[in-house]
């Protein structure tokens, strides 16, 4: 079933489009705007909170007060942001998801103007055990694929690279990705430009400097590729 675009024709109450009536009536309240009764809930929850943190573990006042000014954005945000692209499983979910997007780029914005000291400071309210600066791995000390000397294995760059934690991250990174661009160029440009890009800025990050075979083979002919395909064939299922 086919849900309407948004410029869909309104029935008389102006509240819900006509086919909603016809291919779901029994929904049909979800697709209503209930702004008025949500912001009133919202309010009343938020003051009852905020005057009983301390039956909730509130031990940090302004990281609870950080949280729950997210939380109104993001009621915010599902109430008036307009609709996307997507309908399933309901234009709601789009909206929050956008609503964090925005959070997160706001974030973004006030980490560029800070120093790297007070921005890894600022991760110790969410826990006192970050905030220190972990040590950085150079894949590219010995781009060897085989190593006979080495008592472990006679592969052991190719086994240390095949199992380290990123190469599953590139996997399934690229199957989400693939399920949002939706399609197959895109996603191949994209990939082989973030390839490029770790080449352009490995004196920055010793995580970027990777052997040739690791970008190339591993990251965008393995890894990329097989997300790209699994992700397009995820959105014709």
């Amino acid at each position: 079933r086919k849900l309407p675009t948004p410029d869909a024709v309104w029935d008389a109450s102006h509240e819900v489009p006509r086919s909603y009536h016809k291919e779901d009536p029994y929904l049909s309240w979800f697709y209503r705007p209930h702004s008025i009764t949500i912001l009133i809930l919202s309010g009343l929850v938020m003051v009852y909170v905020a005057f009983n943190s301390e039956h909730y573990g509130s031990s940090n006042p302004t990281l609870f007060g950080l949280g729950a000014v997210c939380l109104i954005f993001l009621v915010f945000s599902m109430l008036h942001l307009p609709d996307g692209l997507f309908r399933r499983p309901h234009p709601v979910v789009w909206r929050i998801i956008m609503g964090m997007a925005l959070l997160y780029l706001c974030l973004l914005v006030f980490l560029l103007f800070q120093s790297v000291d007070f921005a890894r400071h600022l991760l110790t309210y969410i826990d006192p055990n970050l905030g220190v600066e972990l040590p950085e791995r150079s894949y590219a000390v010995d781009c060897r694929l085989y190593t006979p000397e080495h008592p472990e294995s006679k592969f052991i760059n190719l086994y240390n690279t095949f199992f380290d934690e990123f190469l599953l991250a590139h996997f399934i990174g690229w199957w989400l990705k693939a399920m949002m661009f939706r399609d197959y160029y895109f996603c191949w440009a994209t990939s082989i430009l973030f390839e490029i890009l770790e080449v352009t800025f490995e004196h920055w990050l010793n995580n970027f400097s990777e052997c040739w075979w690791d970008h190339i083979i591993l990251d965008v002919l393995v890894c990329n590729a097989a997300g790209i395909y699994l992700g397009i064939k995820t959105c014709r299922f």
